[in-house]
């Protein structure tokens, strides 16, 4: 089975790439804006350290989606 070798500086800029993600809320700056709502659509990088999780294989050292929500 292939390994994957990674110098540390490329686990360091390792990240998470979401794409498309939609979500209706009721925001904005008019009243009817706030009543209605509008539909957004999100593309989001998150850059983690994710070297010490790939170590110890424990998910305790992952990223933690609720907390980035």
């Amino acid at each position: 089975m292939p390994s994957l070798l990674l110098k540390n500086d490329e686990i360091n800029d390792s990240y998470i790439l979401l794409q498309g993600l939609h979500f209706h809320a009721r925001i904005g700056v008019g009243a009817q804006e706030r009543v209605v709502g509008n539909e957004y659509v999100l593309d989001l990088r998150l850059g983690y350290p994710f070297a010490k999780a790939m170590e110890s294989d424990d998910v305790a050292d992952t990223l933690n989606y609720a907390e980035a929500f």
